[in-house]
């Protein structure tokens, strides 16, 4: 009897029901803040605080890497000039 029920779950109309996406979320029109309009873009960077925080982390570990990099290679080079 569970198998029979278990199946009954798994009827095809629900599992399509189940795998179809919910319905479109647009953005609220009571947005008070800055935004830029182009046609049916809209950007507004208040919502991309957390993102611009993340690039901006990254960023700083490239440079700080490539910093780190030139100067190791600096120290490597005369370290092999000293000890020829």
């Amino acid at each position: 009897m569970e198998a029979l029920e278990a199946l009954k779950k798994l009827a095809p109309t629900k599992l399509l029901a189940s795998l179809s996406p919910g319905p479109a979320q647009f953005a609220e029109d009571a947005y008070d803040g800055l935004e830029f309009r182009w046609k049916n873009v809209v950007f507004r960077p208040a919502l991309f605080k957390a993102e611009g925080i993340l690039f901006s982390l990254v960023f700083l570990y490239f440079v700080l890497a490539m910093v780190g990099s030139a100067f190791n290679s600096r120290r490597a080079t005369a370290w092999l000039v000293s000890s020829n």
